[in-house]
C-alpha cells in the first residue's frame, strides 16, 4: 500500500501497494431476510456478495481483519459490530453495508436490520439511523476511514432494492471516503437470479479481472472511477462519492489486467470539440443556454431566478440537463458563427458597409445568443417529456397539511385538485404530493400549543406545514395554548387568512318546507334562531346538534343559546339554556340517534324515516355534500349519485349565524427544507386563484368573492339543486373564544348528566397480545381508569366485568355514583383495584352482561341520559342462557344506549355488535390497543359533561 500522509512522511511497503488492507479493520454487513409484517421484501442476493466480497478483499486486497455480519437481528446488533469496529481501527476503517435503505420523513438515512418495520411511526426504533454510523467513524482513531454504502429508500418491485433519497447529502464524513451505489431518487438494483447486487458484484469483477484501461494499482478513487462509467453502460444507476483529503489515493490492490509496462487502453477517445471562430460567438451561446431554465422557471410558475419546478426543473438538476444544454451551446455557436459571419460579412463588402463589418462580432454573439435561447426552451420541453414517456414521474415535493375529522375528505378532494393543476403543465407529473391527515380540534390545540412533542408525533403524525382548521377561533385557542406553555407557536402570520367560509344552518327534511311567506310554513331566510327553534317544537319537531367536541357543535350551542334571549318582536318567548339542551336531548330520545360530535354519523342512517320531523344544526357546506352524495367523512362514505328531491335536506339560514371562516394557516417549524417552505407557499397562493376557488366551491364552500351562479350556471353544490341557496344574505355572528369559553361553561351547568355504566369482557380472548406486547386486558383497564376524569360532579360512573357462565360471569366491581374526590380520584382509585382482582379466562357471557346493565343503570330522562358501554371482542361464547330472541326484546325499547367497543380482531360488523348497537340508539367503534383510551373518551365527552 502507499498512501501519503499530510501529516507525517510517506509511507511505502511492498506488501502494502499488493495488499492495501493488510492493516485494516474491515466490517461486512448485510441483511437479505426481514421478519414477516415487516413490509421489506427480502434479498436473497446479500448473503452471496457478503462471502464473495469477504473473500476477494482478503485474497486481493490482503484484508485480515475481515468481520461479516449477516441478518443482524435489531439496529441495536448492526451498531454494537460497527462501534466495535470503529474502536478497533487504527490506521484503516472500512464499513461496508448491503441492504435495504430507509428515508424517514425528516430526510434522515437509516439501514434495515432483520427486525426493521419500514411503517414511517415505527422506522426511527426498529432501524439503524447512518447519523450515528457517521459519528462512530468520525470519533474511530484510523487515518483514513472508507464508508460503502450499496443500500437505498424501500423495495420498489421484484428485483430492486428500492428507492433512494439524496445520499450525498446525508454521507458527509469529514478525512473519509463515502461510495453510495446509487445517486439522488435512483434504484440500487439486485437482478433477479442474480449471484450479486450490480454495484457490489462490479466492484468484486474489478478487483478479480481489473481494468484494461486503468492504472497499475487501483486505488479507491480508480475504483468508484470505473464504477461510474462501467455501471451506467450496464443500464445501473451510476455511483456517487464523496472524499476529503487523500482517501481516494488509498491503494486496494493490484490491477490484474495490467502487465509489466504495458499502457493503458483508451476506453473511446474523446472527439474534440470543434473550436469556434470567435471566443465571444461561443460565450454568447453559452449565455444565451444559461437563460433557458430561468426563462422556463418564469413561463411555469417558477420565480424568474431560479430552477424551474417540476419535471423541467429535475432534468436541469441532472447530467443530462447540463449536457442537453450544453449541446445546445454547441449547436447555437456553430449554427451563428461561420455561416452567419461569412454572410454579414459578405453583404458589408458588397454594399460598402464598413460599419456592419465592424459589428460583425456582435451581431453574430447577439444571434448566438437568440438562437440558444429559441432553442433551449423546446429542447428541454422535449427532452423532459421524453423522460417522463421513457422512465416516469420524478419524485414530487411533499406537503403535509392537518384538518379536522370533519374537512378530512373534502380537503382531500381539495388536495386533489391542487395535485392536478401543479401536474397539468408539467407532463402530467405532479410537482407536489399532500399529505392530509385528521385530528380532532382538542388534540390538534394541544399539540400546537406545545410544540408539536414527540408523543404527538406519535399519536398525530408529522409536523404540518398547513393548517387548515373550521374556525379562526381555533388558531386563537392554540395561541393561548402556547402562552399558557410558554411555547412559540411558528405560525406565519403574513399567510393567515380565510380562504373560504360556509355559514351554520338548519337542515331539515325537503318535503317539510314550505316557500317563505307561508304562515304554516318556515321560511327559508330570515327567521332568527329563536323564531326557527320555537316553530320547530311548536310543529313537534326536534332539533340535533353535534356534541360540543366539534367546533360545529360548539358554534351550534351558541347559536341555540341565542334563543334564550327570545324574540319579543315577533312574540318568541324565552328560551333558558336549561330547555333548550332538554330540548335537543328529548330530540336525540325520540329519533333514537347516539350522542354524536360526528355529524356525518348523525346524518348517514340508512332509514329516511329518521331523518323526518328533526331538523339538524350543521354546516351549508355538510348539507350540500350530503344532498350531492359526497363523502362526508370516514363514517360516511356517501352515495354514488345525488340523493332525490323526498330524501334532500333544505337549508335554513337564520337571520344571524355563526360563520365558519376556515382560514389558511402555514406553519414555519425550524429545520423546514426549502422544498417544504416552497410548497406551503404555492398551496397558499394557488387557493387565491380562479382555480383553486372553484376547487373550494367544488367541495361545498364559498371563498371570497365568489360567484354565488344562476339557475342557469349553479356552481355545485351551492346552488339550489343541493338545497341551499347561492343568494341567501348571511349576517356572521360575532364568535370570540371568550364567548366559547362562556358557551362551554353553560353547556357544563345545563347539559343533562349522564349515568354509565362500563363493562369489560373479561374473557381468555381479552389475553391476546396486541403490537406493543400488552394485553388486551390490560390496554382496556387504562382506558377505563383514565376514563374516570372526564367525569363532571353530577356524572355517575360504575364497573363490571364478565365472564364465565350466565349472570353468575358478572362482577359489580364499582357501583354506579357520582365521583369521588378532587377530579374523581377516589373512584378512580376504586376503579383501578377493583380492576386489579380480575383475571382474564374462560367464555363471556355478552347477552347476559348487557340484559343485566341495562335493568342497573335505568332509563333515560329528561334529567339524566343513561349508558352501557361494552368494550369487548364481541362474541358471546354461548355463556348467556337466553338467545338471541329474547335478547333483542330484552333490550328493545328500555330507554338505555348501548355503546360498543370493538377491540382486537373485531370490527363493528360483527352481527352481535350491530345488533346490540342498532336496536338502542347506541354506536360501535373500533380500536386498537394504543387507541381505547381515545375511543372511550370520544363516548364520555358525548355522555358526561366533561370537566
Amino acid at each position: 500500500m502507499m498512501m501519503v500522509d499530510p501529516g507525517g512522511p510517506t509511507k511505502s511497503r511492498r506488501d502494502d501497494r499488493h495488499g492495501g488492507l493488510a492493516d485494516a479493520v474491515v466490517l461486512l454487513c448485510g441483511t437479505g431476510r426481514h421478519e414477516p409484517g415487516s413490509n421489506l421484501p427480502d434479498v436473497p442476493a446479500i448473503a452471496a456478495t457478503l462471502a464473495d466480497l469477504s473473500q476477494v478483499l482478503a485474497m486481493r486486497c490482503g484484508a485480515r481483519k475481515i468481520t461479516v455480519k449477516l441478518d443482524l437481528a435489531t439496529p441495536m446488533d448492526l451498531g454494537e459490530a460497527i462501534s466495535d469496529a470503529a474502536r478497533r481501527a487504527e490506521d484503516i476503517l472500512v464499513i461496508y453495508y448491503v441492504g435495504h435503505g430507509l428515508v424517514s420523513a425528516s430526510g434522515d438515512l437509516f439501514l434495515a436490520a432483520r427486525q426493521t418495520n419500514s411503517r414511517p411511526h415505527r422506522l426511527a426504533h426498529t432501524a439503524f439511523p447512518y447519523r450515528v454510523l457517521r459519528q462512530y467513524a468520525m470519533e474511530s482513531r484510523a487515518r483514513s476511514k472508507i464508508v460503502i454504502l450499496d443500500c437505498c429508500f424501500s423495495g420498489r418491485a421484484i428485483g430492486t432494492l428500492g428507492a433512494s433519497t439524496q445520499i450525498m447529502n446525508l454521507t458527509a464524513i469529514e478525512g473519509a471516503f463515502v461510495l453510495a451505489s446509487a445517486g439522488r431518487e435512483e434504484v440500487a438494483l439486485a437482478p433477479h437470479g442474480a449471484r450479486h447486487t450490480a454495484f457490489t458484484g462490479a466492484l468484486i469483477k474489478l478487483l478479480t479481472e481489473g481494468d484494461p484501461s486503468g492504472a497499475a494499482e487501483i486505488t479507491i478513487e480508480s475504483a468508484y472511477q470505473y464504477l461510474s462509467w462501467s455501471l451506467p453502460a450496464a443500464e445501473y444507476p451510476k455511483p456517487r462519492r464523496s472524499v476529503t483529503g487523500r482517501a481516494g489515493d488509498l491503494v486496494l490492490a493490484t490491477n490484474p489486467a495490467r502487465t509489466g509496462n504495458q499502457p493503458p487502453q483508451r476506453r473511446r477517445p474523446p472527439v474534440a470539440p470543434r473550436r469556434a471562430r470567435w471566443p465571444s460567438v461561443l460565450i454568447a451561446a453559452a449565455a444565451g443556454a444559461a437563460t433557458v431554465p430561468f426563462l422556463v422557471s418564469g413561463r411555469h410558475g417558477g420565480g424568474w431566478f431560479e430552477l424551474p419546478p417540476g419535471v423541467r426543473g429535475e432534468l436541469l438538476r441532472s447530467v443530462w440537463g447540463t449536457l442537453l444544454l450544453i449541446l445546445v451551446c454547441l449547436f447555437a455557436a456553430l449554427a451563428a458563427g461561420r455561416p452567419i459571419a461569412r454572410l454579414i460579412g459578405r453583404l458589408g463588402i458588397h454594399f460598402g458597409w464598413r460599419r456592419l463589418t465592424r459589428l460583425r462580432v456582435a451581431l453574430v454573439a447577439a444571434l448566438a445568443f437568440l438562437l440558444a435561447v429559441a432553442l433551449g426552451v423546446p429542447a428541454l420541453d422535449a427532452a423532459a417529456a421524453g423522460q417522463v414517456w421513457l422512465a416516469t414521474c420524478p419524485p414530487a415535493s411533499q406537503l403535509r397539511v392537518l384538518t379536522t375529522p370533519e374537512g378530512y375528505v373534502p380537503t382531500r378532494q381539495l388536495a386533489e385538485a391542487f395535485e392536478l393543476d401543479t401536474a397539468r403543465d408539467n407532463f402530467d407529473c405532479p410537482e407536489i404530493r399532500v399529505l392530509v391527515y385528521a385530528e380532532p380540534r382538542g388534540q390538534t390545540v394541544t399539540a400546537l400549543g406545545r410544540g408539536w412533542s414527540d408523543d404527538d408525533r406519535q399519536r398525530i403524525g408529522p409536523r404540518p406545514d398547513v393548517w387548515l382548521p373550521d374556525s379562526t377561533v381555533e388558531l386563537r385557542l392554540a395561541e393561548e395554548e402556547a402562552e399558557t406553555t410558554g411555547t412559540a407557536l411558528p405560525v406565519v402570520t403574513a399567510e393567515v387568512r380565510s380562504v373560504a367560509s360556509t355559514p351554520l344552518v338548519l337542515g331539515v327534511a325537503d318535503r317539510q318546507v314550505v316557500p317563505a311567506g307561508s304562515v304554516e310554513g318556515l321560511p327559508l331566510t330570515g327567521a332568527s334562531w329563536p323564531k326557527l327553534l320555537d316553530s320547530l317544537e311548536s310543529l313537534g319537531w326536534g332539533v340535533i346538534a353535534p356534541d360540543p367536541a366539534a367546533t360545529v357543535g360548539e358554534l351550534a350551542r351558541l347559536a341555540l343559546y341565542a334563543a334564550a334571549a327570545g324574540d319579543p318582536e315577533r312574540g318568541v318567548a324565552p328560551k333558558t339554556p336549561l330547555r333548550v339542551e332538554r330540548y335537543v336531548g328529548n330530540s336525540y330520545d325520540r329519533a333514537g340517534y347516539p350522542p354524536e360530535a360526528d355529524i356525518a354519523r348523525l346524518l348517514c342512517v340508512p332509514e329516511r324515516s329518521a331523518r323526518e320531523n328533526v331538523a339538524f344544526v350543521l354546516t351549508e357546506q355538510s348539507l350540500a355534500r350530503f344532498n350531492q352524495g359526497a363523502a362526508l367523512g370516514t363514517t360516511c362514505a356517501g352515495s354514488p349519485q345525488k340523493l332525490p328531491g323526498s330524501d334532500q335536506l333544505k337549508a335554513l339560514y337564520p337571520a344571524s349565524t355563526p360563520v365558519l371562516d376556515h382560514p389558511f394557516v402555514r406553519l414555519a417549524w425550524d429545520n423546514l427544507s426549502a422544498q417544504q417552505t416552497g410548497a406551503a407557499r404555492r398551496f397558499g397562493a394557488w387557493l387565491d386563484t380562479a382555480a383553486g376557488r372553484s376547487a373550494l366551491t367544488a367541495i361545498g364552500l364559498r371563498p371570497p368573492e365568489a360567484e354565488t351562479g344562476s339557475e342557469a350556471e349553479p356552481l355545485a353544490p351551492i346552488s339550489t339543486e343541493y338545497g341551499v341557496q347561492p343568494g341567501a344574505g348571511i349576517t356572521a355572528m360575532a364568535v370570540a373564544p371568550e364567548q366559547l369559553r362562556s358557551t362551554r361553561d353553560t353547556y357544563a351547568e345545563v347539559h343533562r348528566p349522564g349515568r354509565v355504566l362500563v363493562a369489560l369482557d373479561a374473557s381468555g380472548s381479552m389475553t391476546a397480545r396486541g403490537p406493543d406486547d400488552r394485553r388486551l386486558w390490560d390496554s382496556a383497564v387504562g382506558g377505563v381508569t383514565d376514563s374516570v376524569s372526564l367525569m363532571g360532579p353530577r356524572d355517575s360512573f360504575g364497573v363490571w366485568s364478565f365472564q364465565g357462565e350466565g349472570t353468575g360471569g358478572i362482577r359489580r366491581l364499582v357501583p354506579i355514583a357520582r365521583p369521588d374526590g378532587t377530579a374523581g380520584e377516589k373512584t378512580r382509585t376504586a376503579t383501578s383495584a377493583g380492576l386489579a382482582t380480575v383475571t382474564p379466562g374462560g367464555p363471556a357471557p355478552l347477552y347476559s352482561t348487557i340484559v343485566e346493565g341495562i335493568k342497573t343503570v335505568g332509563r333515560t330522562t329528561e334529567d339524566q341520559v343513561t349508558a352501557l358501554v361494552i368494550v369487548t371482542d364481541g362474541q358471546d361464547d354461548n355463556a348467556s342462557p337466553i338467545s338471541a330472541g329474547q335478547f333483542e326484546a330484552a333490550v328493545r325499547d328500555s330507554g338505555v344506549r348501548v355503546f360498543a367497543l370493538a377491540v382486537g380482531t373485531t370490527s363493528c360488523r360483527a352481527r352481535e355488535l350491530q345488533r346490540i348497537t342498532g336496536t338502542t340508539g347506541g354506536s360501535c367503534r373500533e380500536a386498537t390497543p394504543g387507541t381505547i383510551r381515545e375511543e372511550l373518551a370520544t363516548i364520555f365527552e358525548a355522555l358526561w359533561e366533561t370537566r
